[in-house]
């Protein structure tokens, strides 16, 4: 799989903080703040919408990633999505 495909929710969790964060260190105009605000929620919606389209009915976790932050202490970043979380995932994102 692409990069973007193994980590599409990671995608989908920090690019409105991403977008945000660089919103408040640069001063940016109402109307390009909007544009950009707009085109951020756009993309999170169309990530949120691939993952409904690829998303199989096992039960199972899926989309999974995992990144160990501090392997010593079992610290880790771990996230993926079923079936409940998928269908929350539509309702926010639209």
């Amino acid at each position: 799989m692409s990069f973007v495909v193994d980590n599409i929710l990671t995608f989908i969790i920090f690019l409105p903080f991403i977008t945000g964060l660089f919103m408040l260190i640069f001063p940016i105009k109402d109307e390009l703040g909007s544009l950009l605000s707009f085109l951020s929620s756009s993309i999170v919606m169309i990530l949120s919408f691939v993952v409904f389209i690829n998303f199989d009915l096992t039960g199972e976790l899926q989309f999974v990633f995992r990144f160990d932050v501090i392997k010593e202490y079992g610290i880790s970043y771990f996230v993926g999505i079923d079936g409940i979380s998928l269908m929350l995932l539509i309702i926010v994102a639209v």
